[in-house]
Protein backbone atom coordinates (compact mmCIF):
# COMPACT_ATOMS: atom_id res chain seq x y z
CA UNK A 1 0.00 0.00 0.00
CA UNK A 2 2.81 2.00 0.12
CA UNK A 3 3.77 3.02 -3.56
CA UNK A 4 0.44 3.63 -4.19
CA UNK A 5 -0.66 6.10 -1.10
CA UNK A 6 3.17 7.53 -2.64
CA UNK A 7 1.79 7.46 -6.17
CA UNK A 8 -1.69 9.34 -5.20
CA UNK A 9 0.23 12.03 -3.06
CA UNK A 10 3.25 12.50 -5.49
CA UNK A 11 0.55 12.95 -8.48
CA UNK A 12 -2.02 15.82 -6.36
CA UNK A 13 1.04 17.35 -4.66
CA UNK A 14 2.09 19.50 -7.78
CA UNK A 15 -1.67 21.06 -7.50
CA UNK A 16 -1.90 21.77 -4.17
CA UNK A 17 1.17 23.31 -3.94
CA UNK A 18 -0.06 25.78 -6.91
CA UNK A 19 -2.92 26.14 -5.08
CA UNK A 20 -1.74 27.24 -2.04
CA UNK A 21 0.78 29.56 -3.28
CA UNK A 22 -1.57 31.18 -5.89
CA UNK A 23 -4.62 31.86 -3.22
CA UNK A 24 -2.31 34.16 -0.41
CA UNK A 25 -0.04 35.71 -3.53
CA UNK A 26 -3.81 36.67 -5.34
CA UNK A 27 -4.96 38.26 -2.53
CA UNK A 28 -1.80 40.67 -1.39
CA UNK A 29 -1.11 41.17 -5.64
CA UNK A 30 -4.93 43.05 -5.07
CA UNK A 31 -4.02 44.74 -2.23
CA UNK A 32 -0.70 45.74 -3.92
CA UNK A 33 0.99 44.76 -1.00
CA UNK A 34 3.05 41.28 -2.33
CA UNK A 35 5.90 40.97 -0.45
CA UNK A 36 8.51 37.18 -0.26
CA UNK A 37 8.38 36.90 3.64
CA UNK A 38 4.80 37.26 4.35
CA UNK A 39 4.00 35.05 1.00
CA UNK A 40 6.18 32.35 2.71
CA UNK A 41 4.82 32.38 6.05
CA UNK A 42 1.45 31.94 4.44
CA UNK A 43 2.68 29.39 1.91
CA UNK A 44 3.89 27.03 4.05
CA UNK A 45 1.27 25.83 6.63
CA UNK A 46 -1.19 26.16 4.19
CA UNK A 47 0.89 23.90 1.63
CA UNK A 48 1.24 20.94 4.75
CA UNK A 49 -2.28 21.18 5.80
CA UNK A 50 -3.69 21.31 2.27
CA UNK A 51 -1.35 18.41 1.87
CA UNK A 52 -1.97 16.44 5.02
CA UNK A 53 -6.02 16.59 4.35
CA UNK A 54 -5.69 15.71 0.57
CA UNK A 55 -4.05 12.97 1.36
CA UNK A 56 -6.56 11.51 3.32
CA UNK A 57 -8.95 10.90 1.49
CA UNK A 58 -6.29 10.63 -2.31
CA UNK A 59 -7.63 7.38 -4.26
CA UNK A 60 -4.61 5.16 -5.85
CA UNK A 61 -7.11 4.32 -8.80
CA UNK A 62 -10.97 5.68 -9.09
CA UNK A 63 -13.54 2.60 -8.72
CA UNK A 64 -14.61 0.53 -11.92
CA UNK A 65 -18.38 -0.56 -12.03
CA UNK A 66 -19.34 -3.83 -13.02
CA UNK A 67 -21.64 -3.32 -16.04
CA UNK A 68 -22.58 -7.18 -15.84
CA UNK A 69 -25.67 -6.55 -14.02
CA UNK A 70 -27.49 -3.24 -13.99
CA UNK A 71 -30.72 -4.25 -11.62
CA UNK A 72 -28.16 -5.26 -8.60
CA UNK A 73 -26.15 -2.70 -6.36
CA UNK A 74 -22.85 -1.52 -8.19
CA UNK A 75 -19.84 -3.88 -7.34
CA UNK A 76 -16.68 -1.83 -7.30
CA UNK A 77 -13.41 -3.68 -8.51
CA UNK A 78 -10.22 -1.89 -7.24
CA UNK A 79 -7.01 -2.14 -9.57
CA UNK A 80 -3.97 -3.65 -7.89
CA UNK A 81 -1.49 -1.51 -5.96
CA UNK A 82 1.01 0.39 -7.77
CA UNK A 83 4.73 -1.44 -8.44
CA UNK A 84 7.48 0.86 -6.65
CA UNK A 85 8.97 0.20 -10.35
CA UNK A 86 6.66 1.68 -12.09
CA UNK A 87 6.67 4.65 -9.08
CA UNK A 88 10.79 5.50 -9.31
CA UNK A 89 9.50 5.38 -13.27
CA UNK A 90 7.68 8.14 -12.58
CA UNK A 91 9.83 10.00 -10.33
CA UNK A 92 12.89 9.41 -12.91
CA UNK A 93 10.32 10.64 -16.49
CA UNK A 94 9.70 13.85 -14.75
CA UNK A 95 13.12 14.66 -13.16
CA UNK A 96 14.72 14.52 -16.43
CA UNK A 97 12.46 15.95 -18.11
CA UNK A 98 12.61 19.15 -15.73
CA UNK A 99 16.80 18.61 -16.13
CA UNK A 100 16.57 18.63 -19.56
CA UNK A 101 14.08 21.41 -20.39
CA UNK A 102 16.41 23.51 -17.40
CA UNK A 103 19.22 22.78 -19.65
CA UNK A 104 17.81 24.04 -23.17
CA UNK A 105 15.45 26.83 -21.89
CA UNK A 106 14.44 29.88 -24.02
CA UNK A 107 15.23 33.41 -22.83
CA UNK A 108 13.16 34.97 -23.85
CA UNK A 109 13.18 38.29 -22.00
CA UNK A 110 11.38 41.19 -24.63
CA UNK A 111 7.84 41.46 -24.76
CA UNK A 112 7.47 40.65 -28.29
CA UNK A 113 4.96 37.49 -27.41
CA UNK A 114 3.33 35.62 -24.16
CA UNK A 115 6.58 34.63 -23.05
CA UNK A 116 7.89 38.22 -22.32
CA UNK A 117 4.89 39.53 -21.45
CA UNK A 118 4.67 36.54 -18.43
CA UNK A 119 7.77 37.13 -17.38
CA UNK A 120 7.73 40.59 -17.31
CA UNK A 121 4.92 40.86 -15.22
CA UNK A 122 6.34 38.59 -12.71
CA UNK A 123 9.56 40.33 -12.79
CA UNK A 124 7.68 43.67 -11.86
CA UNK A 125 5.45 42.02 -9.62
CA UNK A 126 8.42 40.61 -7.84
CA UNK A 127 9.82 43.79 -6.97
CA UNK A 128 6.96 46.11 -6.42
CA UNK A 129 4.12 43.83 -5.09
CA UNK A 130 1.68 45.59 -7.59
CA UNK A 131 0.09 45.18 -10.97
CA UNK A 132 0.24 48.65 -11.93
CA UNK A 133 3.32 49.85 -13.81
CA UNK A 134 3.87 53.51 -13.68
CA UNK A 135 4.17 55.63 -17.21
CA UNK A 136 7.89 57.53 -16.88
CA UNK A 137 8.12 59.95 -19.86
CA UNK A 138 11.13 61.13 -18.34
CA UNK A 139 12.59 57.66 -19.00
CA UNK A 140 12.86 58.26 -22.46
CA UNK A 141 14.28 61.70 -22.24
CA UNK A 142 10.84 63.17 -23.78
CA UNK A 143 11.58 66.27 -21.26
CA UNK A 144 12.36 69.31 -23.27
CA UNK A 145 11.46 67.39 -26.26
CA UNK A 146 7.30 67.96 -26.98
CA UNK A 147 6.23 66.08 -23.99
CA UNK A 148 4.33 62.65 -25.21
CA UNK A 149 4.14 63.59 -28.43
CA UNK A 150 5.06 60.44 -30.45
CA UNK A 151 5.49 58.09 -27.24
CA UNK A 152 3.21 55.46 -26.65
CA UNK A 153 3.33 53.24 -23.74
CA UNK A 154 1.17 50.44 -24.58
CA UNK A 155 2.49 47.21 -26.07
CA UNK A 156 1.39 43.64 -26.78
CA UNK A 157 0.01 42.35 -23.15
CA UNK A 158 0.12 45.73 -21.38
CA UNK A 159 -2.83 48.36 -21.82
CA UNK A 160 -1.92 51.51 -21.16
CA UNK A 161 -5.14 53.94 -18.80
CA UNK A 162 -5.11 56.56 -16.70
CA UNK A 163 -0.90 57.25 -16.25
CA UNK A 164 -0.13 53.48 -15.82
CA UNK A 165 0.23 50.18 -17.81
CA UNK A 166 -1.77 47.45 -16.58
CA UNK A 167 -1.23 43.55 -17.56
CA UNK A 168 -3.54 41.74 -20.01
CA UNK A 169 -2.97 38.41 -18.31
CA UNK A 170 -4.18 36.48 -15.30
CA UNK A 171 -1.35 37.06 -12.28
CA UNK A 172 -1.21 32.89 -12.07
CA UNK A 173 2.05 31.99 -13.82
CA UNK A 174 3.74 35.66 -13.15
CA UNK A 175 3.00 35.09 -9.52
CA UNK A 176 5.10 31.92 -10.06
CA UNK A 177 7.93 33.34 -12.04
CA UNK A 178 8.00 35.96 -9.05
CA UNK A 179 9.07 33.37 -6.70
CA UNK A 180 11.41 31.96 -9.19
CA UNK A 181 12.38 35.52 -9.38
CA UNK A 182 13.06 36.06 -5.01
CA UNK A 183 14.94 32.67 -4.61
CA UNK A 184 17.41 33.20 -8.17
CA UNK A 185 17.31 36.29 -9.70
CA UNK A 186 16.40 36.24 -14.01
CA UNK A 187 18.07 32.70 -14.38
CA UNK A 188 15.72 31.88 -11.07
CA UNK A 189 12.47 32.94 -13.30
CA UNK A 190 13.95 31.82 -16.34
CA UNK A 191 13.94 28.08 -14.80
CA UNK A 192 10.10 28.06 -13.24
CA UNK A 193 8.60 26.65 -16.55
CA UNK A 194 10.82 23.59 -16.32
CA UNK A 195 9.68 23.21 -13.08
CA UNK A 196 6.18 23.59 -13.85
CA UNK A 197 6.87 21.47 -16.56
CA UNK A 198 7.97 18.59 -14.72
CA UNK A 199 5.38 18.95 -12.09
CA UNK A 200 2.36 19.13 -15.23
CA UNK A 201 3.72 15.48 -16.25
CA UNK A 202 2.89 13.97 -12.71
CA UNK A 203 -0.19 15.66 -12.97
CA UNK A 204 -1.10 13.69 -16.10
CA UNK A 205 0.67 10.31 -15.04
CA UNK A 206 -1.67 10.72 -11.89
CA UNK A 207 -4.59 10.78 -14.37
CA UNK A 208 -4.02 8.17 -16.79
CA UNK A 209 -2.76 6.23 -13.76
CA UNK A 210 -6.34 6.09 -12.30
CA UNK A 211 -8.01 5.14 -14.84
CA UNK A 212 -5.74 2.99 -16.72
CA UNK A 213 -2.98 1.69 -14.24
CA UNK A 214 0.73 2.55 -13.19
CA UNK A 215 2.80 1.03 -16.28
CA UNK A 216 0.22 2.97 -18.28
CA UNK A 217 0.82 6.02 -15.89
CA UNK A 218 4.55 5.79 -17.00
CA UNK A 219 3.44 5.38 -20.58
CA UNK A 220 1.47 7.78 -20.65
CA UNK A 221 3.98 10.36 -19.02
CA UNK A 222 6.80 9.20 -21.27
CA UNK A 223 4.71 10.32 -24.21
CA UNK A 224 3.71 13.58 -22.78
CA UNK A 225 7.20 14.59 -22.00
CA UNK A 226 8.39 13.51 -25.83
CA UNK A 227 5.48 15.55 -27.35
CA UNK A 228 5.96 18.91 -29.19
CA UNK A 229 3.49 20.81 -27.30
CA UNK A 230 4.74 20.15 -23.85
CA UNK A 231 8.57 20.31 -24.82
CA UNK A 232 8.10 23.85 -26.54
CA UNK A 233 5.70 25.17 -23.39
CA UNK A 234 7.78 23.85 -20.34
CA UNK A 235 11.43 26.08 -21.95
CA UNK A 236 9.68 29.10 -22.16
CA UNK A 237 7.06 30.81 -19.87
CA UNK A 238 4.09 30.02 -20.73
CA UNK A 239 0.77 29.22 -18.54
CA UNK A 240 -0.44 25.85 -20.25
CA UNK A 241 1.91 23.52 -18.19
CA UNK A 242 0.80 25.34 -14.60
CA UNK A 243 -3.00 25.34 -16.08
CA UNK A 244 -2.54 22.39 -16.54
CA UNK A 245 -2.32 20.78 -13.49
Amino acid sequence: QVPGRAFAAITVAPALLAIAWLLPGTGMLLAGRLLPRPMVIIFVPLAVVLCYLAARRLPVSWPRFNEAAPDAAPSVRRGPDVPPLALFALLVIAVGFGLWQAALRSEQVFVTSDPGVYLQYGYWIAAHGTVRIPESAAAFGTTGLGGLSGLNFASPGFASSGGSLTPAFLPGLPLVLAGGMWMGGLNGALLMPAVLGGCALLSFAGLVGRLCGAWWAVAGELVLALALPEVYTSRTPFSEPLDRK
